[in-house]
């Protein structure tokens, strides 16, 4: 997102008028002229405003519009002829594209009907937070953070890894039935994907749920350590509840799997059992410490291979623990995979997911849940001694 309040306060300390193009946000973007100092404002009847493509309109005050007047070098698109030929006649100064109109009309009722600009652009974030905690599951980036990232469209980075092939990736993704955007704006390889238009997360889930449970049991193999490490618990009286960003039917047919390997989780949730989002926010493992009947967060800890799990630990006030071998950031999708790196080359890419991790602010990094045991004793000892996550 654009900080369009600064830089309007930039320009008119400066003398400087401003135009804004809001062709992909107006509709769902607060843009209140009481609020932000701007001369005019360009959109279109697609996009936030979910109408017809066909044709574009301008918001200006009048004052700029009376002193345009003769100023265009255009014959189409003087506004300024348009507005006073609307004002004297009330028709369009050209034959009006009828059909569109109808449709914009209905589409702004509809936009009323929602909660206006305040309710579309909620629907929109929702959409966005569907959409990113997804994409991070499957091991991709954002671009920007926070108050930057915008609710109509998402940059995430391309792997740095060798082998992927965006051609091949677009391809693929396109065969399901799923289209995005190249990047265009970054130096960096990246792709977008839009969060506007009329759907919602049910929409987005019935579309995209169905295409990952089909590919979901190529990945359901414990890893290494994982099975001991897990079954150890019990004898030290600590129970394990697991989280995901993947939906509960995804959570359930994975679930089937792991069992069969000999691995029972206490607790489960799934992203879209939590109302307020998945990690980075608490909430898994709040709603985690519900099922399993724990009420101090402080004796809890949170295993993690990603910065938003690690952030989640953060959160919720728990102990966080960052996972290196096989996280996402390692860039290894199989144990077969795996096997045809080098020794350098798995350990460099360590050294680099490491440094993710601790950057993270997790309270400890290990290779792999092999080492839990002992982060389990020197956490005993540190709250014995008072400490607090």
């Amino acid at each position: 997102m654009n900080p369009v309040q600064e830089i309007s306060e930039v320009t008119h300390a400066a003398g400087r008028k401003l135009l804004i193009d809001s062709m992909s946000a107006f509709g769902a973007v607060p843009l209140e002229v009481a609020d932000i100092r701007y001369e005019a404002m360009v959109s279109s009847t697609n996009k936030c405003i979910e109408g017809v493509l066909g044709f574009g309109f301008v918001i200006a005050r009048k004052s700029e519009l009376e002193a345009d007047k003769g100023n265009s070098h255009s014959l189409a698109l003087d506004v300024h002829a348009q507005w006073a030929h609307m004002n004297k006649t009330g028709q369009w100064l050209f034959t009006p594209p009828t059909h569109l109109v109808a449709a914009f009309l209905e589409a702004l009722t509809q936009h009323e009907v929602e909660g206006g600009v305040k309710g579309r652009g909620a629907r929109y974030t929702r959409n966005r937070d569907v959409i990113v905690a997804g994409v991070r599951e499957l091991r991709f980036e954002t671009l920007l953070k926070g108050r930057w990232q915008s609710p109509i469209i998402v940059t995430f980075f391309c792997p740095a890894d060798p082998g992927f092939m965006f051609d091949r990736f677009y391809q693929l993704m396109k065969d399901k039935g799923f289209i995005f955007y190249p990047g265009k704006l970054t130096v960096v390889d990246s792709f977008r994907i839009g969060c506007i238009g009329q759907m919602d997360k049910h929409v987005m889930f019935a579309e995209f749920v169905p295409a990952q449970l089909a590919c979901l049991p190529k990945y359901t193999a414990l890893l290494p350590g994982v099975k001991k490490a897990a079954n150890g618990l019990p004898a030290q009286g600590i129970k394990m509840g697991v989280s995901t960003g993947f939906t509960r039917v995804m959570v359930d047919e994975l679930l089937k799997d792991v069992v069969a390997q000999g691995v029972v989780p206490d607790g489960t949730v799934a992203g879209d059992e939590v109302v307020n989002g998945a990690r980075p926010a608490p909430h898994m493992v709040f709603k985690n410490l519900d099922l399993l009947n724990i009420s101090d967060v402080r004796s809890v800890v949170k295993c993690d291979d990603t910065v938003s799990g690690v952030g989640e630990a953060m959160n919720a006030g728990c102990w966080g623990v960052g996972l290196v071998r096989f996280s996402n950031y390692m860039n290894i999708n199989t144990l077969e995979e795996e096997a045809t790196l080098n020794e350098a080359d798995i350990a460099a890419r360590m050294a680099k997911t490491r440094k993710i991790l601790e950057q993270a602010d997790a309270h400890y990094v290990i290779d792999s849940l092999v080492e839990l045991p002992a982060v389990i004793d020197d956490i005993n000892a540190r709250l014995a001694r008072g400490e607090k996550p």
